[in-house]
């Protein structure tokens, strides 16, 4: 990936900075800036640093003709950094790390800035100074010495382009399964559908789910035998927090337990209300373009404490604390 930024970043900006000949030790003044959240970005220092040893001098100082503007900001999932030419050979240019590699994006532009100052650079070896500029009285300078022949490029191997950065803002669907626990007389699952909405590392999500009925049977006791079956239908709303591809969110669920017994004389069906609060911890997984795995576990406090009856007589109760497993399938827009 490094070996490809730094090709792009060579030919992007050198058809438009090239010229006739190189001017010794030109200089210009560096300002370079990032993200607060870019911790582990390179420094103007280390920048500095680069374009010097590409160019075999430092061409940096407080005062000259030509300003070199860097930034480097976060965009989406990616890392893109920006940079603008002003003064001789003026221009702009932008160059992305879909994977979020700082470093990588600062190589690029250490490479792209010292084209920009000293084109000849692309004809010397990285560290070489220009040749000095023979006084009058000296010989004509003779023609400079071939460039050495750049190494053979490995062959390409076959892999999956990489998926685009997400924009700041997105709109996401999913559609997937839950393993419910505890919220239902026996282990059952359900069908889960939801929507939200990220901005930046935010995410607001709603999401609805209906469990499948999940029945038990009640033998014994006063009511001889029977069955009880119970199912959930249920909406959440999660608030998130994302680092890369894990995140956290707060949940607050409200719906309806609906109840139903067989297998005695007077079976009853009746409906409740249901609440719970929670938490979930997940992840996504790109897969291509803007689609996506996610996968995330529930932690839930159920705050309504009901009970099922078959024949008068308690069966089961909503417990203090339940659990929910979910894989899903979804994609940005």
């Amino acid at each position: 990936m490094r070996v490809t930024l730094l090709l792009l970043a060579t030919l992007l900006v050198a058809p438009r900075l090239a010229r006739a000949g190189a001017d010794e030790r030109e200089q210009a003044h560096l300002t370079y800036t990032h993200d607060a959240d870019l911790e582990r970005c390179p420094n103007e220092r280390e920048l500095r640093d680069a374009v010097g040893a590409r160019l075999g001098y430092d061409p940096f100082v407080e005062v000259a003709a030509r300003e070199v503007g860097v930034t480097v900001t976060r965009r989406g999932g990616g890392i893109v950094g920006t940079l603008s030419l002003k003064g001789p050979r003026a221009g702009q240019r932008e160059i992305v790390s879909p994977r979020g590699d700082c470093h990588e994006v600062v190589d690029a532009l250490a490479v792209a800035i010292a084209i920009g100052i000293d084109p000849s650079s692309l004809a010397r070896p990285p560290g070489t100074p220009p040749p000095a500029t023979p006084g009058p009285a000296g010989p004509p300078p003779g023609p400079p010495p071939p460039a050495a022949p750049p190494p053979p490029l490995a062959a390409p191997t076959e892999s999956p382009p990489p998926a685009p950065p997400l924009p700041l803002v997105a709109v996401g669907a999913t559609a997937g399964i839950l393993g419910l626990f505890g919220e239902s007389p026996a282990t059952t699952g359900a069908l889960a559908l939801g929507a939200g909405l990220r901005v930046r590392a935010f995410e607001a999500r709603l999401e609805g789910a209906a469990s499948l009925a999940s029945r038990v049977s009640v033998a014994g006791g006063a009511i001889g035998g029977g069955k009880i079956s119970a199912s959930l239908l249920t909406g959440s709303f999660l608030p998130c927090v994302r680092v890369k591809v894990a995140f956290g969110c707060a949940m607050v669920t409200v719906g309806a337990l609906r109840g139903e017994g067989s297998g005695v004389a007077e079976p009853l069906r009746a409906s409740a209300v249901y609440a719970a609060v929670g938490a979930r911890a997940g992840v996504d997984i790109p897969i291509r373009g803007s689609f996506f795995a996610r996968a995330h576990v529930d932690g839930l406090a159920p705050l309504s404490r009901i009970t099922l009856q078959l024949g008068g007589q308690d069966v089961w109760t909503v417990p203090s604390f339940a659990a929910r497993v979910g894989v899903a399938g979804g994609v940005w827009f």
